[in-house]
């Protein structure tokens, strides 16, 4: 059960990174909210 939690958790990051590098505003909120999770 945590590893599917953890597993899924990579792969939307993941994706946000993806969709991030071509918004660096997207990116660097993103990152704040990572930071606080």
């Amino acid at each position: 059960m945590l590893y599917q939690i953890c597993h899924q958790f990579k792969k939307d990051r993941m994706k946000v990174e993806m969709m991030a590098q071509s918004d660096i505003n997207s990116n660097s909120e993103m990152e704040a909210f990572v930071r606080e999770v």
